[in-house]
């Protein structure tokens, strides 16, 4: 799956008063258990006990972090979403 262009589309879609951000982004695979957030949480994709998680941030301003989370066999589906301050805003799963 192309994150960057999942990235791009959900941020120009849903959030474009940010697209124009310096974005940095930090990735990582996670247990389903690592996500303690409850936001984080529902974004998880079914049945994944493993999670590719990409975390897209940028220094300043407000706290917004957009995650897309991926099943770490790929096999499944994924989901981006936005938080702000620690609550979920937004998020859609992206089919597989």
């Amino acid at each position: 799956m192309d994150i960057m262009g999942a990235f791009n589309r959900y941020i120009n879609t849903f959030h474009p008063e940010v697209k124009l951000k310096n974005w940095l982004v930090d990735a990582e695979i996670l247990d389903q258990s690592d996500a303690v957030n409850r936001g984080l949480h529902r974004m998880i994709p079914k049945n994944a006990k493993k999670i590719r998680c990409f975390t897209f941030f940028y220094i300043g301003g407000e706290k917004k972090v957009i995650y897309f989370m991926q099943d770490a066999s790929q096999t499944g589906g994924a989901s981006i979403g936005l938080m702000k301050d620690d609550a979920l805003v937004h998020f859609v799963r992206i089919k597989a």
